[in-house]
Parts: C-alpha cells; structure tokens; sequence
C-alpha cells in the first residue's frame, strides 16, 4: 500500500514539476530577451537625442582646428567612429528582420556622412569659402544628420514592436501552461479517485 501510495505521488507531482521547469524555462528567456531589446533601445535613445545636435554644432560653427580648444564641442570623427561602433555592435545582436534593415541603413548613412565631413574638411584646408561650406552644411551633413536620427527612430520602433510580440508569445506559453495544468489537476483527481 505505502509503495502505491508513493509511486501515485510521484505520478502526481512529476508532471507538475516538469511544467513548472517549462514555465521557469520560458520566464527566463522572456526576460533575457526583453532585457536585451531594453538595452539595444536604451542605446539607440542616447544617440537618437544627442548625436544630430552634437554633429551639427561641431561643423556649423567651428573648423577642426579650434575643437580642440573648445571643450563643449566634440570632434565630428570621434562621433562618427562612436556611432558606428555601437551600431555596428547592435547590428552583431539584433535578431529583428526589420530593425535589422534600418541599423544597414544607418550604418550606410554614416559612411556617406564621414565622406561629406571629409569633404568639408578638405574644402576648408584648400581654403575654400565661407558660403560654399555653409552650402555643403545644409545640403549634406544637415540632412544626413536628420535621415541617422530618422534611422535611429525607425529601429527603435520596431524593437519596440518585437518588444510586443516577444511579451505576447510569453503570455501565450503562460495561457498553455494555465490549460495544461488544468487538465492535469482533472486527470490526476480521476486518477486519484480510481
């Protein structure tokens, strides 16, 4: 009787545990993910507001030379080499399709970015006019500027919508778990009662 008693307790209680490790197995994955795409945004933010603002004032009021001299100011290179290190990187851990193609995108507009910064620099080493940098300042570096920043904002949003699906598959597994155990708890009360 004790040795029916024991395997109808084991019987009992080993579904139970295996759907309780299934639960644990999907929460933590959850929040692994979701820890992860709140880090990929937390980083697109910082750069989403600083970047376009910092990049302008460094070429619309100074030459390179005087950078140095001014602390408030950064050096545009230095910028760019930032932002394409960490986008790179986020490139390297985003699984997202869509946010993926907007990082490529970004990375492209970056390289045409450093390109037109370059142009500016030798234009201002050849001596080149006040109203013609002005010109490539508004007509290249402003605008690059805004399609980054616009880069930025586009993946952050469909992070924002994996983040979404990401918490609705989490519920999904939670809602199966709910019937499942459900099932099981009507079963083993059958199975008891027999």
């Amino acid at each position: 009787m004790k040795k029916k008693i024991l395997t109808l307790a084991a019987v009992v209680t080993l579904p139970f545990i295996l759907l309780v490790m299934y639960l644990l197995a999907s929460m933590a994955s959850y929040s692994n993910t979701y820890d992860e795409i709140v880090s990929n945004m937390t980083v697109a933010n910082n750069y989403n507001l600083n970047f376009k603002e910092e990049m302008d004032e460094s070429l619309g009021y100074v030459t390179l030379d005087t950078i140095e001299t001014d602390k408030s100011l950064k050096n545009p290179y230095t910028l760019i080499d930032e932002l394409r290190s960490e986008f790179t990187r986020l490139t390297a851990i985003t699984t997202e399709s869509e946010s993926k193609l907007w990082l490529e995108s970004l990375l492209r507009n970056i390289d045409t970015l450093e390109k037109r910064v370059d142009d500016i620099v030798d234009s201002i080493s050849a001596g080149g006019r006040y109203n013609e940098n002005i010109e490539k300042l508004d007509n290249n570096i402003y605008i690059l500027t805004e399609l980054i920043q616009d880069d930025i904002q586009y993946y952050i949003y469909y992070q924002t919508r994996y983040m979404d699906k990401v918490t609705d598959t989490l519920q999904d597994q939670i809602r199966r778990f709910m019937v499942v155990c459900s099932v099981l708890i009507g079963v083993l009360i059958i199975v008891v009662a027999v």
